[in-house]
Parts: C-alpha cells; structure tokens; sequence
C-alpha cells in the first residue's frame, strides 16, 4: 500500500502525536477544504489500500457502513488537523470529522 504523493509530507508522523502538540485552533470555512473530496484518504471495505475518497464515501454510503459508522461516531469537538501544501490545505487527521461536517 503506497501513501498517495499529496499526503507525503516528508516525515512519518501518527494522529497521537500531532494531538500533543499545543498548537491553537482556528475557525475556516469547510470550503477551503474541497479540494480534500478527491484525495484517497481511505481504504474501501475488505481492501488494505488508499482507494476511497471522501466523496466516493459520500455517494456510496450503504457499501462502506464501517467508515459510514465512523463518521456518524466522530467527535465534532476535536479540530480537524490539516496543512498546507502548495496553496491547498490538506488533512493530516479528521478525514471521518470532515465528512460529517460535509454531510451537515
């Protein structure tokens, strides 16, 4: 499984650590984040692969109920993590926030 080339930020990092960091949060429209719809972020029921975007999870709900559930459990408390590449902001962690955010 090969970590699509937009999500490559030159280090390996993990959800855990980037919550340690005491960085302050800020408020942006979800439209800045669009460009997201369309990035693999996810692997599609009973694959091990980054082969499912965020919008494809959207259109096709009732056959990947597992990240489904995952949306519909996410916690809208904690702040999606993202940065910045090449003008467009990318998500690090929150990709289940986001689609909830979407859906809403």
């Amino acid at each position: 499984m090969s970590l699509p080339e937009i999500l490559n930020i030159g280090y390996a990092y993990s959800p855990e650590q980037l919550w340690l960091l005491d960085i302050p949060s800020e408020t942006m429209p979800l439209t800045h984040l669009r460009e997201n719809m369309h990035i693999k972020y996810l692997d599609q029921e009973g694959t091990d692969d980054w082969n499912l975007t965020p919008q494809e999870l959207i259109d096709d709900q009732e056959r990947e109920l597992l990240h489904m559930q995952k949306v519909y459990d996410a916690d809208m408390s904690y702040p999606i993590e993202i940065y910045n590449h090449q003008d467009t902001w990318i998500i690090l962690d929150g990709v289940h926030r986001f689609v909830k955010a979407h859906l809403r």
